[in-house]
């Protein structure tokens, strides 16, 4: 008879209850292994397709042979007129494993299912009690033996493997996406010692495609290693058209692991008050907090591991969280990145039902169209194992990925040195990958073992930028605190710290590498020589004014030697006007304020936005874009000394000039904004012309950095009129205007905008100048 499930499950229902036997001559009793494989390998691959054909859902059918299998595994070993029913009870119990087997493949198959589902792979059914409890059952490891045993013809190393393995140890491990993964002991020793053993079987229906099969059946040859000591690849022992026997390596998937250091995380106080990077279509954000940790401690193993794939002459082409194995070291604090299942993934070939998978992410665009042969290019490394790995590092840092493909914004905020690498990996065409992190030339030996080089240069130099925070892994809610509210929001010591690192390695003059480091380190110390300055000045204006004591020894020196009068600051009095009138009592305190509020909103604006970026890494051969940049690199350093020249004159010369000057300083600061975010949307928007795949749709901090220009140009206008009345005498409440413009300073411009935004739009001016380079790297021959 031909072998069909309807008998099957008719039978099973029959027999449901406990206790319930098959007859003796049931024609379940009759089938040969012959028939349980024909059953099995003709099982319809997706749920839809198995509902139609037999009028039963997968859900119906593993409920009743769960029903079945339980019931019947309390039982006692069969008589020995109760083989055939013996025998039955183990294929029954492989058709069940093989359904939900067919059912976890459906749901890591398709992008309709739950987000933690398809990112992390975790059944939806409890493994424990069916996979693992069938396995432990010796008619299922029977029925195992016979339905997976090598055909006659097959390779002898294949049988000779298969007859060594010890069926009574096997157990059930986990799921892949077209197999099982057993586990178990040999006989005897294999290669030289009695080690545990990992039997990848493959899912009967999706023996049926003959691509599948034949890689599968050349897997131990393909991907053979050398006769050398290896660290991060697992040996194969034999394969055939069903099953590859390889070393068992006990540990988490990188997934797994992922997913419990998740569990650790606990959100810092202020991420309510900080905006986080999403897509521009609902995309959830990313995490608040870059784990720079785990970017560094996986990120040099998986560089190690990749280094000895391509010493080994091989390449991974499926390189994601489920393809990577975490092994702890026992006799150190380390883990090791063990890589397995090498090879293209056949669902994204299209060679069979589904969608991309849960990680599809993961592999390059050109493995996933079936545009590359997943071979290695001209320099002898293989891009698509470059992007993969791009996105794990991303994927170790924010805990996801972003929906269309970019690196988060909280990479351009905490770390950009580590975005601008990424994007250097992850580029979905081949030829924009490692633009600017390339080979070291005639020397270079490896490009892994390059790439771990500039990866552990970048990385220093990010935990130096983060030093102030006692090389903390994570930021503490203090420190969030004090960047807010701090006027240089540590930018000046950052840019410092960096420097010195850049000197130690040798880069800061290496025009690809130093993205202008000291440039950008002169700019900030003089801001801050500006802050001080104009700071010291406005107090001792304003102390001046209460009559307080206001000198110092220096100042009383000052005065000797050029002949001035006590009350009177050398050099500085001179330049008052004629009509000059010093504000006295209230007046000088509040006109003292509104000094200090300008002189420190335009540090913070300066510090906290432009003091780690420069346009200038454009180029000069980008025709329009690079004018922009020049503009936009003007306006931002002008921002360095515009505190002190707006500020102080009004001080200095007449006070009552105090209403033009403070318009004048928000129309420079609109004009910053404009020449600034200009070029930014600009080089976003070429990035994209030109196909930049690492530059997204919608980026937050320029749409939130121009949302700005509206209100600053309301807000410089409004000072504008408020300063003509009050020059032609119609406004009187001077005190008035002076309160509400340094509340106005102090919190909307100070703590908001630059204090609780800055950090998402200097992550978006960062995104905007690293598409800028990449651009002007693009074009270079």
């Amino acid at each position: 008879m031909t072998p069909d499930v309807r008998t099957v499950l008719a039978a099973v229902e029959a027999v449901a209850s406990p206790g319930g036997k098959l007859q003796q001559g049931h024609p379940l009793t009759e089938w040969t292994v012959d028939h349980w494989r024909t059953l099995l390998r003709d099982l319809p691959m997706d749920s839809g397709t198995f509902a139609a054909q037999y009028e039963s859902s997968w859900d119906t059918a593993i409920a009743d042979l769960e029903a079945w299998c339980l019931a019947h595994s309390a039982e006692e070993e069969p008589a020995p007129d109760e083989s055939a029913a013996g025998s039955l009870s183990g294929y029954l119990g492989v058709l069940l494993l093989t359904l939900v087997s067919l059912r976890h493949s459906e749901q890591r198959r398709s992008l309709d299912h739950d987000m933690s589902e398809r990112l992390h792979g975790t059944p939806a059914h409890d493994c424990d009690r069916i996979c693992r409890a069938l396995v432990c059952e010796p008619a299922v490891r029977e029925a195992l033996r016979t339905l997976y045993a090598p055909a006659e013809g097959s390779d002898q190393a294949a049988d000779r493997e298969w007859e060594n393995l010890d069926f009574s140890t096997l157990a059930f491990h986990r799921h892949g996406t077209t197999s099982f993964i057993l586990t178990g002991t040999p006989v005897r020793r294999a290669h030289g010692q009695l080690r545990p053993f990992a039997l990848k079987c493959i899912i009967h229906p999706f023996l049926r495609i003959p691509t599948l099969g034949r890689a599968t059946e050349a897997y131990a040859e393909t991907y053979a290693l050398p006769n050398t000591e290896v660290d991060h690849l697992v040996w194969v022992w034999a394969s055939t058209t069903s099953w590859i026997l390889m070393d068992f390596v006990p540990g988490q998937t990188l997934a797994e692991r992922l997913e419990a250091e998740a569990e650790q995380r606990r959100p810092g106080v202020l991420d309510a008050f900080f905006p986080t990077d999403a897509t521009g279509d609902g995309a959830a954000p990313v995490h608040p907090r870059l784990r720079l940790d785990l970017v560094e401690r996986f990120g040099q193993e998986l560089f190690l591991a990749l280094a000895e794939l391509e010493r080994c002459g091989l390449h991974h082409c499926d390189l994601s969280p489920s393809n990577i194995i975490v092994v702890p070291d026992p006799n150190e604090d380390r883990e090791t990145l063990k890589l397995i299942d090498l090879g293209v993934n056949y669902l994204y070939l299209h060679n069979m039902p589904g969608h991309v998978g849960v990680d599809a992410a993961y592999v390059a665009p050109e493995i996933r169209s079936g545009a590359a042969d997943g071979k290695a290019d001209a320099a002898g490394y293989l891009p698509s194992d470059l992007f993969s790995f791009g996105q794990l590092l991303i994927l170790l840092g924010a805990g996801r990925l972003e929906l269309d493909g970019t690196v988060p914004g909280i990479f351009y905020a905490e770390a950009p040195l580590i975005a601008r690498f990424i994007e250097d990996l992850t580029d979905r065409d081949p030829g924009r990958r490692l633009l600017i992190f390339g080979t070291r030339g005639e020397e270079s030996t490896s490009i892994y073992d390059d790439l771990r080089d500039y990866f552990g240069e970048e990385l220093e130099a990010v935990w130096a930028e983060r030093a102030e925070q006692g090389g903390a892994r994570n930021s503490l809610w203090w420190h969030e605190i004090a960047g807010v509210f701090q006027p240089l929001s540590g930018a000046l010591s950052r840019q410092r710290r960096l420097w010195l690192v850049r000197r130690r390695q040798s880069l800061y003059r290496d025009p690809t590498r130093n993205m202008r480091v000291r440039w950008l380190l002169g700019w900030s110390t003089m801001s801050a020589a500006c802050c001080a300055i104009t700071s010291a000045v406005v107090l001792m204006w304003t102390l001046r004014g209460t009559g307080l004591d206001w000198d110092n020894q220096i100042i009383v020196v000052l005065q000797k030697l050029l002949g001035t009068s006590s009350d009177e600051l050398p050099l500085l009095d001179q330049l008052r006007a004629d009509d000059y009138a010093l504000p006295r009592g209230v007046g000088s305190v509040w006109l003292g304020v509104l000094g200090l509020s300008f002189t420190l909103v335009g540090v913070k604006y300066y510090q906290s936005l432009f003091a780690g970026v420069t346009p200038l890494v454009t180029g000069w051969r980008s025709g329009s874009l690079t004018v922009q940049a020049i503009l936009a690199e003007l306006a931002m350093r002008s921002w360095t000394v515009l505190p002190l020249v707006t500020i102080l004159p009004p001080f200095l010369v007449q006070p009552r000039w105090w209403p033009l000057f403070v318009a004048a300083a928000m129309s420079l600061v609109t004009l910053a904004n404009w020449a600034s975010s200009q070029f930014a949307r600009t080089a976003l928007s070429r990035g994209r012309e030109h196909g930049l795949s690492t530059v997204p749709r919608r980026v937050s901090g320029i749409a939130t950095y121009a949302s700005w220009i509206p209100g600053n140009t309301f807000y410089a206008l409004t000072l504008w009129i408020i300063a003509g009345l009050l020059v032609v005498g119609a406004a009187r409440d001077t005190m008035v205007y002076i309160v509400g413009i340094a509340f106005v300073n102090v919190v909307q411009l100070y703590v908001v905008k630059c204090g609780f935004q800055g950090p998402d739009i200097r992550a978006g001016l960062a995104r905007a100048c690293i598409t800028a380079e990449r651009l002007r790297s693009a074009r270079s021959p």
